[in-house]
């Protein structure tokens, strides 16, 4: 209760002991507004409702997006004056904001709708919300305040770097994987029809085509081969050194969400084998997006990506490694991203590699010196430069997960 509540009711109080019809009619009333103004406020405030929803809640660094808050009262009591204050993480606060407050009223059965900017600025998972709101009677009798709205998720996603700006030679050991094999046939995955050439299978005649045509006609397949990309994330702690153990995991999750988004640009199908902790969770894990294509698969990578967090134990690489390659085709290139080749990872290598799969290593690291590998693995490096910074900005199928 404010202190002008307090006075009006100590001098309503006060005038019921003197006499005279003015007086006592003055108490009655001023006692008769408070009850009245406390039940309407009441009334008013159990019936507010808010609402939050934004055009996206799924953005990479850099971007932002509008939210909007809905504010509605389905009672017939007014409120004159409502503070909203919106809860945004600090993360996503755009710069030129401090506190998400509003002062807003509302009418009998009133709505009132609210936008303001986020803005996402480092990889992670945030949440904005609750929404508190604090409301009162116009004398000021009493105040309210009430939570609502809940939490509303937001994910930002790694930065995405062209291959080029991660350094020559990811071009050089992406840019081999399409040619490195002979690209086979899927009779599983039909795409059209074409002409019968003597002495092809009678298998893959098209009958319907055939009919229609009044020629033979077969089935043509959808090709593959190395086409399909697989990326092994290497999040273990101590490989990192302790000095950058930030910067360059980070680093390494970016080049991991660039491979797989060019491999979704390039229509291939990719997959993604992490070892680490999802944000949220205390336990580390081995966490698998399978081998798909298309840009609801890239999302669904890149969200992975996103809530992935430092963890796990050295010899645990090897295993995710060796149980990607046994997971895969055998046409699949896998992509090692790591800070680190020791013994361990050098000998698992080189038993993918003597089962027929192609192996290359991204090695993400400042260090001027990098472990040695076995034959026939192809090897890359990234580190910080200047030109590492900048998003990729071209047309690639990022676009399509926010549509």
């Amino acid at each position: 209760m404010s202190i002008w509540s307090k006075a009006l009711l100590a001098l309503a109080g006060t005038l019921l002991f003197f006499q005279g019809r003015v007086v006592s009619l003055t108490a009655y009333v001023l006692f008769g507004l408070y009850l009245g103004f406390r039940y309407a406020t009441r009334h008013a405030v159990g019936t507010l409702r808010a609402s939050r929803f934004g055009k996206r809640v799924r953005l990479f660094p850099g971007e932002r997006a509008d939210v909007v808050l809905e504010i509605a009262s389905d009672s017939p009591f007014p409120l004159p004056w409502i503070l909203v204050e919106e809860t945004v993480d600090q993360n996503l606060r755009a710069r030129e904001y401090g506190a998400y407050l509003f002062g807003i009223s509302l009418g009998s059965r009133g709505r009132c709708v609210l936008t303001y900017p986020i803005e996402a600025r480092s990889r992670g998972v945030y949440s904005i919300g609750p929404v508190h709101l604090t409301t009162g009677d116009p004398l000021g009798f009493a105040e309210t305040r009430v939570e609502l709205a809940g939490l509303t998720e937001v994910l930002v996603y790694p930065r995405i770097h062209p291959l080029d700006a991660l350094g020559p030679g990811v071009v050089a050991v992406a840019g081999t994987t399409k040619s490195y094999k002979r690209r086979i046939e899927d009779i599983s995955r039909p795409v059209g029809v074409r002409d019968y050439v003597a002495g092809e299978s009678v298998r893959h005649v098209h009958w319907k085509a055939t009919a229609h045509a009044q020629s033979l006609k077969v089935k043509t397949f959808e090709a593959t081969g190395h086409d399909d990309w697989v990326v092994v994330l290497d999040l273990v702690p101590e490989h990192y050194r302790s000095w950058n153990v930030t910067s360059m995991s980070e680093l390494a999750i970016e080049v991991a969400a660039s491979l797989l988004a060019d491999a979704a640009r390039k229509r291939q199908a990719f997959g993604l084998y992490m070892l680490g902790r999802v944000q949220g969770t205390k336990r580390s894990s081995f966490w698998s997006s399978g081998v798909r294509k298309g840009h609801a698969h890239l999302a669904t990578c890149l969200e992975m990506l996103a809530r992935a967090e430092l963890g796990g134990e050295s010899a645990g690489v090897v295993t995710v490694l060796e149980q990607a390659a046994a997971r895969v085709a055998a046409s699949t290139t896998i992509f090692v991203v790591t800070p680190r080749v020791d013994a361990r990872i050098a000998a698992s290598l080189l038993r993918v590699a003597k089962t027929g799969r192609r192996a290359v290593v991204v090695e993400v690291t400042d260090d001027p010196e990098s472990g040695s590998l076995p034959a026939g693995v192809g090897y890359a490096r990234v580190s910080y430069r200047g030109d590492i910074a900048r998003t990729f900005t071209g047309r690639h199928p990022i676009g399509a997960i926010h549509r």
